[in-house]
């Protein structure tokens, strides 16, 4: 029961507006502030027609290039954004904390670019036109995590 209880209590601090379409199994004892806000971000990703592209040091994870693509820019992996690849990330985030190797990322959704990070996803920028959750602006507003985009 005690377990069941921290996990209601964890589901009500990352979506604080009752928000229950997710289930929270982030393994918060490893994980920085930087990799929740990328499984954040990652959870409220279209997965149709939707392409992640991560430009990472080379001392990523094994996992994270058997995921992931080559693209015709050097430093530039892309892998379809499904349930598959947000697992993997999950993961791979959860254990290993591989945001630490972001140097950017791009979400692409039917060729419009939705999301771009940096740094480590220290902070991102969401396009004019996509529609962020209450719950997501809700836990990040007051952190200077995210902007979104006059331009795009």
């Amino acid at each position: 029961h005690t377990q069941l209880f921290l996990k209601e209590i964890i589901n009500k601090l990352i979506h604080p507006t009752g928000c229950k379409n997710k289930d929270v199994s982030y393994n918060f004892r490893t994980m920085k502030t930087d990799g929740l806000f990328f499984l954040d971000v990652l959870s409220i990703m279209p997965e149709n027609n939707t392409y992640i592209y991560i430009q990472a040091s080379n001392a990523i994870s094994e996992k994270f290039l058997l995921l992931t693509s080559a693209t015709d820019e050097p430093a530039l992996r892309q892998a379809k954004c499904d349930k598959k690849t947000k697992k993997v990330l999950e993961d791979e985030v959860s254990n290993n904390d591989i945001t630490d190797f972001f140097q950017y990322i791009s979400i692409k959704h039917n060729g419009k670019t939705i999301f771009e990070g940096f740094d480590g996803l220290e902070y991102g920028v969401f396009s004019k036109d996509f529609i962020i959750p209450n719950w997501f602006c809700m836990k990040y507003e007051q952190d200077d995590r995210y902007t979104t985009s006059l331009d795009w």
